[in-house]
């Protein structure tokens, strides 16, 4: 009786610990299904400043959840920099990216200053591997760009939309 009671539990038990978090300096509060590590560090930028970035990530329940984010110079840089970010997750799995009016949306996170290159996408690479699907949205606020991310082994419509739509940008 005792062991079925604990299987009992373990079945209640959630996969993802959901929790409130504000990654330092990324002017973001969101909630994560794990405690995420951070790193930052400093690029040169066009006029000699350095850029600051910063990457939040962890995982949970076979999956990768990440935020990055970066601080740019100027405001023309912001739609470019969105294109940019999107473009390189493609590139690494080696997909196309979808035409803007087949498979993306908008990504407008609380806060967000509007941009029609914030977008939210699905891509999947051609070969399967646990992180072969990644769901991700690019935004920005003010001069400050982000990359919400979650890679793994499939698509999961739920979980992204809970990560992605707590997502408050200060």
């Amino acid at each position: 009786m005792a062991a079925f009671a604990a299987l009992g539990l373990a079945a209640c038990t959630p996969a993802l610990d959901w929790r409130e978090l504000s990654p330092p300096q990324s002017g973001a509060t969101l909630l994560w299904p794990c405690k995420p590590l951070h790193q930052e560090r400093e690029l040169p930028g066009r006029s000699g400043r350095p850029l600051k970035m910063g990457l939040a990530t962890c995982e949970a329940d076979g999956r990768q959840f990440a935020l990055s984010w970066a601080d740019l110079e100027d405001p023309v840089d912001v739609g470019p920099a969105l294109r940019r970010m999107r473009q390189a997750v493609a590139d690494k799995l080696d997909v196309p990216l979808p035409a803007p009016e087949s498979g993306a949306s908008a990504a407008q996170p609380i806060g967000a200053t509007p941009q029609p290159e914030a977008i939210q996408l699905s891509l999947s690479a051609a070969r399967p591997g646990p992180r072969a699907h990644t769901q991700l949205a690019v935004f920005a606020r003010g001069l400050r760009v982000y990359q919400l991310s979650m890679l793994g082994p499939r698509l999961d419509e739920a979980t992204w939309a809970q990560w992605l739509g707590s997502v408050r940008l200060n």
